[in-house]
């Protein structure tokens, strides 16, 4: 069985961001000459959501608006008020790419 792995950075926006890495994915399997395999994407930060949807517009909106409504921006968060706060790294997100098969040309 081969195993491939790759590690696919993307500069993000703060607040609440949706972005298709589709292409980038699709990019990634075609470099890797296998036919038949699985591909895990996955995310190693824990403000970061992985979801499988439709690229339609009003959609993503609604997906924003809800999360908005969800986790206002100006809420009462405890992580907020931690006496030694840990930041991640402004606009930044990490997407991790893994790619095992069998059938490699």
């Amino acid at each position: 069985m081969t195993i491939k792995h790759e590690i696919l950075e993307l500069e993000t926006d703060p607040g609440i961001g949706i972005y298709n890495i589709t292409p980038q994915i699709e990019d990634l399997l075609g470099k890797t000459g296998m036919k038949n395999g699985q591909a895990i994407v996955f995310s190693r930060h824990t403000t970061t959501a992985l979801a499988i949807n439709e690229n339609e517009e009003r959609l993503l909106e609604d997906v924003k608006v809800h999360l908005r409504k969800l986790a206002p921006e100006s809420g009462k968060y405890l992580q907020r008020r931690s006496p030694s706060p840990r930041r991640a790294p402004r606009g930044t997100g990490e997407r991790s790419f893994s790619f095992d098969g069998d059938d490699v040309e």
